[in-house]
């Protein structure tokens, strides 16, 4: 197991990234003005109302889920680093000592 090694910078930047996609999938508006003179009958501008809907309805889903996909991310990567500063402190520590018995 001593050979584990995790790209924390690379978590961070991915939930960054996540994070952002988030936010852009939350400003867009995605409306769009049209009417039966623009789509011709009534059928396809039902069609194309419910499509905007369920749309509107998962892109906010989807952009709920990047967003704890981003933070997981980034938890994840303080947690490895957290990790990694102890065994350092433990093991520094446990050389001092065995520095100090005769």
């Amino acid at each position: 197991m001593n050979d584990l090694q995790v790209a924390t910078q690379e978590l961070r930047d991915l939930g960054t990234r996540l994070t952002t996609l988030c936010d852009r999938l939350k400003s867009a508006d995605g409306r769009a003005s049209y009417g039966k003179e623009h789509l011709a009958h009534e059928d396809v501008v039902d069609a194309m109302d419910k499509f905007r809907k369920n749309w509107d309805d998962n892109r906010d889903h989807l952009a709920d889920k990047l967003l704890k996909l981003g933070e997981l991310a980034t938890e994840t990567a303080n947690g490895f680093e957290e990790a990694d500063e102890k065994l350092a402190a433990e093991l520094v520590k446990a050389i001092k000592e065995a520095k100090k018995e005769p």
